[in-house]
């Protein structure tokens, strides 16, 4: 059923065909508030109980959309979050350092947690992306070893510059642990490459690590000694939260 078919139009009206019944009338524009368009029922459908039955379906519908955003969302939480964070109790984390991560929004500058081990660094990230998630953002994370791993697989496979440009574009990028990863040329580069071309993309970052200023910058190095490069980057493209 074509509902845009017009004849004989001018400024207030179009003959269109009703929906319900596939009769031929003169149609108006109707103005909802958020957008116009043209009549699609002519007036002999267009009943009282159409109307309640119309409503009915239209917060169906919504409701229909609605859960079926949630369910997009619960998979995607499942999908990139490790078990071991799933239901981690936000009492137990260190409060100072969680109330400030919280106050985050997505933005071009993004959030480097540093510290010791065992201080709830990647908790504590984990809380901030279910926030983003719960508002429908993509989270594209990795470990930093899984990281450098699949770096080396993606370009042994002839497929790495795409998967390095999607990471460039995805939504939120999280790193965990970076610098606690196996050296390797390939992946220190592509590191300091996809976080420098986020930035001037304007794309955040969520960064993990036990190691800041020049002890990172060492162990980032590389062969081109882009590690102290990098920590430029990351001063310049994230807001810091020490532990």
């Amino acid at each position: 059923m074509d509902t845009q078919t017009q004849k004989n139009t001018n400024e207030d009206f179009s003959e269109q065909q009703c929906w319900r019944c596939n009769k031929m009338f003169q149609a108006k524009i109707v103005d909802n508030g958020q957008e116009r368009h043209w009549q699609d029922t002519c007036n002999d459908c267009w009943t009282p109980e159409f109307e309640i039955e119309f409503q009915e379906k239209k917060k169906r519908l919504i409701e229909e959309r609605k859960e079926r955003l949630r369910e997009s969302i619960e998979k995607h939480w499942l999908q990139v979050c490790p078990p071991l964070y799933r239901d981690t109790d936000p009492s137990r984390l260190p409060q100072n350092q969680l109330k400030e991560a919280m106050k985050w929004e997505y933005g071009p500058k993004g959030l480097l947690f540093h510290g010791p081990t065992g201080t709830g660094k990647t908790r504590i990230a984990w809380q901030v992306m279910k926030k983003l998630i719960d508002s429908d953002r993509r989270i594209t994370a990795f470990d930093s070893t899984d990281f450098v791993n699949t770096c080396a697989e993606k370009f042994m496979e002839g497929a790495g510059n795409s998967w390095v440009n999607k990471l460039i574009k995805c939504q939120l990028l999280f790193i965990d642990d970076l610098g606690n990863e196996p050296s390797g040329e390939r992946g220190a580069g592509e590191i300091f490459h996809i976080i420098k071309r986020r930035g001037e993309e304007m794309l955040p970052v969520i960064i993990t690590t036990n190691s800041v200023g020049t002890e990172l910058a060492g162990k980032l190095r590389g062969p081109e000694d882009r590690g102290s490069a990098l920590v430029r980057r990351l001063r310049e493209f994230c807001t810091p939260i020490a532990f």
